[in-house]
């Protein structure tokens, strides 16, 4: 079955972290880095600069994406259980989201970021929640029509990503280039891509 939820695992993108131009080495920046600045921007909903406050917006989606790895790769006890937490944890990124004081030029990055969170809001209250009431009824006794039917949700709540993925990484984008510094890859994609090898 954990073959099953890695497929099923879609292409999630975690957004890139900022990296100052004036650097000439592009390292990854850890995922504890990143949740500390998000932390730090979130206390008083207010970046002191862009960098900050792209990586406030990539931190709460890193929270949301950390929880996702954990759910669809079945580590823990409770399948639905977890993902009902990850549920409220995306609601309470989104809410933090709002709070967040748009910083010179990041209306886009702020809109797409929350799109995509409400993307993932909706697989998860819909075709993923009644895919792990399906896993949690019958674990690893499903029938193959059963274990079909599974896949088949999983695939419904990420029918559509891309666009929201690519709608969020444009605005990054140019949000970088509007405030001059270098996006990179952060850690958690390393993850992400790992999983799915």
């Amino acid at each position: 079955m954990k073959n099953f939820l890695i497929y099923a695992s879609f292409s999630i993108l975690a957004g890139f972290t900022a990296c100052n131009q004036q650097s000439n080495e592009a390292e990854s920046v850890s995922t504890e880095s990143l949740l500390e600045t998000t932390d730090k921007v979130l206390q008083t909903g207010k970046a002191g600069t862009a960098i900050e406050y792209n990586d406030a917006i990539v931190g709460l989606q890193a929270k949301i994406i950390q929880e996702m790895l954990v759910v669809l790769n079945l580590q823990g006890k409770d399948p639905v259980a977890d993902l009902k937490h990850l549920t409220q944890t995306i609601i309470q990124s989104r809410n933090q989201l709002k709070t967040l004081q748009i910083y010179d030029g990041g209306l886009d990055l702020k809109k797409s970021a929350d799109e995509l969170f409400a993307f993932y809001q909706s697989a998860c209250e819909g075709p993923w929640l009644k895919a792990f009431e399906l896993y949690a009824a019958e674990g690893e006794k499903m029938s193959d029509e059963q274990s079909q039917q599974f896949l088949t949700l999983l695939e419904e709540g990420s029918a559509n990503e891309k666009q929201f993925d690519d709608a969020f990484a444009i605005a990054q984008e140019a949000f970088s280039k509007q405030h001059g510094f270098s996006i990179v890859e952060n850690e958690l994609q390393g993850k992400i891509d790992q999983a799915g090898e």
